[in-house]
């Protein structure tokens, strides 16, 4: 019995069911009644890991010298040169970004972020 481990070399040749659980060598002399190996229920599905959400920084607040007569204050996010408007989440809160005045911000070829209605 070359191929086999020297540890399962000495017990003939063996039969596997139900994963590793041995039974009787094929050529044993007495045919001993088969027992079923006890039912394995599946082991429960793992949870899902929780969704990754975007890290943002804490909400900055808008300087006091900021002002729009006639006009909101927005967030921009310099990256992705879309604003946000007060009340909006993530207003003051991408990592990259400044406050400007609507009409500045259209000025520059930003565009507003569409909300979810």
């Amino acid at each position: 019995m070359r191929f086999l481990p020297k540890t399962l070399a000495g017990l003939g040749v063996l039969g596997l069911v139900a994963g590793m659980t041995f039974v009787q060598p094929v050529f044993a002399q007495t045919a001993a009644p088969a027992t079923a190996a006890p039912a394995t229920t599946a082991p429960a599905p793992a949870a899902k890991p929780a969704r990754r959400t975007r890290t943002a920084v804490a909400a900055r607040p808008i300087p006091a010298d900021m002002t729009c007569p006639g006009d909101k204050v927005v967030w921009v996010n310099t990256r992705s040169h879309k604003y946000r408007v007060q009340g909006q989440p993530l207003f003051g809160a991408t990592k990259t970004g400044k406050f400007l005045c609507s009409k500045d911000a259209d000025k520059e070829g930003d565009t507003p972020v569409k909300s979810k209605s």
